[in-house]
């Protein structure tokens, strides 16, 4: 082996080697720039739980001081009413149901029967469904 050789396999080597250092630095600068981007938005996510926490906690504040004035009313006579509705309700519904079916004649009950069942079937189904997602049973 020469001088020649010698000395251009060495450089070859080192432009190799020096080449592929600056590819290295250059992925390390674009895997950090990366991970403060991630980081970045991470802290950008947060704080938006951080936010839509607080407003929930706002929201649900609100709907209690609401619910204690609501749950308050002036008059016996208004409260009664509201405490019956749903129960009357559901009771004209399954009464007026039962009449239609049991002794209402075939056309009456041709012309509205299926629809009737289908009110009384959504009201006790929404009346009496919801009331474990309000959290408390109504009185």
């Amino acid at each position: 082996m020469s001088l020649v050789e010698l000395v251009s396999n060495l450089a070859s080597g080192g432009l190799v080697g020096g080449l592929l250092g600056i590819g290295n630095r250059f992925l390390d600068m674009k895997a950090r720039r990366e991970e403060r981007g991630h980081e970045l938005e991470m802290t950008r996510v947060a704080s938006a739980a951080r936010a839509t926490a607080e407003e929930w906690t706002s929201f649900r504040a609100s709907q209690e001081a609401g619910r204690g004035e609501a749950e308050s009313p002036t008059y016996k006579w208004a409260a009664a009413v509201r405490t019956l509705t749903r129960p009357l309700l559901t009771w004209a519904l399954v009464g007026v149901s039962a009449y239609v079916y049991a002794s209402a004649p075939a056309e009456v009950r041709a012309q509205i029967g299926q629809d009737l069942l289908m009110l009384t079937g959504t009201a006790l189904g929404w009346w009496f469904g919801s009331r474990p997602a309000l959290g408390t049973a109504r009185r």
